[in-house]
């Protein structure tokens, strides 16, 4: 067989690789973009402190020392300051947790070694607020989040606090893990045991409950973000009178914890205040109604019917 290759052979094939080479140009631009869209990115990500490791760069690292106490068997955490000789036996704080499920928390003494300052992936392509991380794979944190979106909570998950439930990781509620990661600095010991007899200060805990039917149940019902629509039907601590100035309380020396108690009011979230018989409170932080100062109290309040929970900070000035 003899082949011709005439003048129209020869412009077929110079069109048919001008147009290869185009195309190949395109891609190569198109890689050549990428490449400076993902150095910019990368560029933007380091100017982001996302993983905190460095003390200096931490939101706690002017708070006081506190050693984190986590009961696996009860699924509670204690969170303990320092005594006059420095040991870690006074209880500031409680609150409700899921450890792993099967035991699968490791028990063990640790200490915070990574805080993360925004939202945190997850394995299984979820997210969670507030984490810090003290055991390789296990870390403290919010309950989980199935995309970047504080309306995107697994509210199944999270009514779980008080149960064994997660990977391995300790789940508190957002406005809980929000405390450990604002108040408890790097280098924190974090305590994993099991005492299932024991309740720990403070006695027993009251855990928020989302309904299956409420519109809001795709966000924690502590989260503080003001954009929270729980707001519009949480209730609302507030101080009384006899003492009470905003946000302070005064009280003489050798006042009563009860005293406190009857200067702190549960309100509805229009204004109207509960009978004493539908509500409770749980009042944490470190004072001393004997001796003369300013002390900082955490209360929370809640409404025993719908389980929902108010959260605020208040000062204690207990005078001569």
């Amino acid at each position: 067989m003899i082949l011709f290759w005439g003048r129209g052979a020869e412009l077929d094939f110079e069109r048919k690789v001008s147009g290869y080479m185009r195309k190949l140009m395109a891609v190569f631009f198109v890689v050549i973009m990428m490449c400076n869209c993902m150095a910019v990115k990368a560029t933007e990500a380091k100017e982001i402190p996302f993983k905190i490791t460095q003390l200096e760069d931490d939101p706690a690292a002017d708070k006081p020392d506190y050693e984190v106490h986590i009961n696996r068997a009860q699924n509670f955490t204690v969170v303990y300051a320092q005594d006059a000789m420095g040991e870690f036996t006074v209880p500031v704080i409680k609150f409700t947790n899921s450890t792993g499920r099967n035991n699968w928390t490791p028990l063990g003494s640790y200490t915070i070694y990574e805080k993360y300052s925004d939202w945190k992936l997850m394995k299984g392509n979820v997210y969670t607020q507030g984490a810090v991380r003290f055991n390789h794979g296990v870390m403290s944190h919010s309950g989980y989040y199935y995309s970047m979106d504080k309306g995107s909570l697994a509210w199944k998950e999270f009514n779980k606090l008080g149960q064994q439930a997660s990977s391995g990781c300790v789940r508190s509620a957002a406005i809980d893990s929000l405390w450990i990661y604002n108040n408890c600095k790097l280098g924190t010991p974090m305590i994993v045991y099991d005492d299932p007899n024991d309740p720990g200060p403070f006695g027993e805990l009251h855990t928020v409950k989302i309904p299956e039917d409420s519109p809001y149940r795709g966000w924690d019902p502590t989260d503080p973000d003001p954009e929270n629509p729980w707001r519009e039907v949480r209730p609302i601590l507030h101080l009384t009178s006899n003492g009470a100035n905003g946000k302070v309380l005064t009280l003489p020396l050798g006042s009563s914890i009860e005293d406190v108690e009857a200067r702190i009011g549960l309100f509805t979230s229009e204004g109207v205040p509960y009978t004493t018989e539908d509500y409770d409170l749980e009042i944490y932080g470190i004072y001393d109604l004997s001796t003369p100062g300013q002390y900082e109290l955490y209360v929370r309040g809640f409404d025993l019917a719908t389980t929902l929970r108010a959260d605020e900070t208040f000062v204690l000035q207990v005078i001569p």
